[in-house]
């Protein structure tokens, strides 16, 4: 489980210094994912300054609730 929760923050903070410092627009593999992957992207894009800040707080939760065994 631990390690599931790892690659999620990874992909959400890839995601959000994506959407930071990228170019959405240019990104060819939300198409792979079909319509709704497409129509989350544009959404991101729309409110941009936002949907970063969120991929971050969730990278955050996500890495501060992990448990060390």
């Amino acid at each position: 489980m631990n390690m599931f929760r790892n690659l999620i923050a990874v992909a959400f903070l890839a995601l959000g210094l994506g959407l930071m410092f990228g170019n959405p627009q240019e990104w060819r593999w939300p198409d792979l994912g079909g319509q709704y992957v497409v129509d989350a992207i544009n959404f991101c894009i729309d409110s941009r300054p936002f949907s970063y800040i969120v991929c971050f707080v969730i990278t955050t939760a996500l890495f501060m609730t992990r448990k060390a065994y």
